[in-house]
């Protein structure tokens, strides 16, 4: 009988390999199971996502039948930038979303990422969605979706 959902992982996280953060070359920390799919062959893989906690950057690395992936930066590709977001736009923006319970906390978990120097720009995602990235030194290194508001 097959299961109906994946059963845990059995690679500890001290077993995965090990990653610098681009931004700043410390190792990534933090790392922890983010959870698990069942393909349609009844296949499952898992995902681990980690931290560079000086840069605020989050990572996420992908197994999937037994092969493990390679770390990469949870933030959209650099040539999916489309424009920057002016602050009185950010402001804008902000004083909308926060009316919302839980996409206000969100929002806010979003914008602790910040860095000083750091831009927002918008981009559109695989489906077409709009989107918001953090750019910190011209790389995309937060990303947040967009719900009409």
């Amino acid at each position: 009988m097959r299961p109906n959902k994946p059963m845990m992982s059995n690679l500890k996280a001290d077993k995965l390999p090990g990653y610098n953060c681009p931004m700043c070359g410390q190792p990534i920390t933090s790392i922890k199971l983010g959870g698990s799919w069942l393909e349609r062959d009844w296949r499952c893989g898992f995902w681990y996502r980690a931290q560079c906690v000086p840069c605020s950057i989050d990572f996420h690395l992908a197994v999937r039948k037994g092969s493990v992936g390679t770390w990469q930066m949870l933030a959209p590709a650099k040539e999916s930038l489309k424009d920057r977001i002016t602050e009185p736009e950010l402001d804008r923006l902000n004083s909308k979303l926060l009316r919302y319970q839980a996409l206000g906390r969100s929002w806010q978990s979003f914008l602790s990422k910040r860095h000083p120097g750091d831009e927002f720009w918008r981009y559109y995602g695989e489906d077409g969605e709009t989107a918001i990235a953090i750019v910190r030194k011209g790389m995309p290194v937060a990303f947040f979706l967009l719900v009409t508001v």
